[in-house]
């Protein structure tokens, strides 16, 4: 069964992330860049990709950005304007 995974972001994140679509093999795929600190100033745990399974049907902006950014929402409430939903399969290529 698959898992879903989401991205929270703000617009420009987002704007970002869908706007640069990439071919791999003739297949059309999002390409999502890794957070860095020198970039972002938001990779708390390192440079990676951020993902939660916290869907954003669980409660108000405020709620998940308390969630996620803990002592810091406040700041970090506009990146729970979009979110991008992943759906990730046993079987599931990440390049």
């Amino acid at each position: 069964m698959p898992t879903i995974l989401y991205h929270y972001t703000n617009s420009l994140g987002y704007n970002e992330i869908i706007g640069k679509p990439v071919t791999h093999e003739g297949d059309l795929y999002i390409k999502l860049l890794s957070s860095t600190s020198a970039i972002s100033g938001d990779a708390h745990y390192g440079s990676g990709w951020y993902f939660t399974d916290l869907p954003p049907h669980t409660g108000s902006r405020i709620g998940i950005a308390r969630a996620l950014w803990d002592g810091s929402y406040e700041r970090n409430l506009e990146k729970t304007e979009y979110f991008i939903a992943f759906c990730i399969h046993g079987n599931t290529k990440i390049y």
